[in-house]
């Protein structure tokens, strides 16, 4: 049985499937030990988690991020958002 839990501001995504949690607080995420930045470095806007697709993405010029910080498209390439 798979388990998804909705993404709300301050608490947990799990899904069971790929192991990842993903804590979304207001400046930053939490993914496992790691500390990602929210905002984009492209132009600054709050980066959201695409539970779907598993990855960050920018609402304004559609910037994607994997699950490690990593730029995988979109205009803020090679920029990455770890702290």
């Amino acid at each position: 049985m798979d388990m998804l839990l909705h993404e709300v501001e301050g608490f947990q995504n799990q899904n069971q499937n790929n192991s990842q949690n993903v804590v979304t607080e207001d400046k930053v995420f939490k993914v496992g030990q790691m500390v990602l930045d929210r905002k984009c470095p492209h132009k600054g806007w709050k980066l959201y988690y695409n539970k779907n697709e598993n990855e960050f993405k920018c609402p304004c010029h559609h910037s994607r991020f994997n699950m490690r910080g990593d730029c995988i498209s979109g205009p803020a390439c090679p920029s990455n958002i770890r702290i």
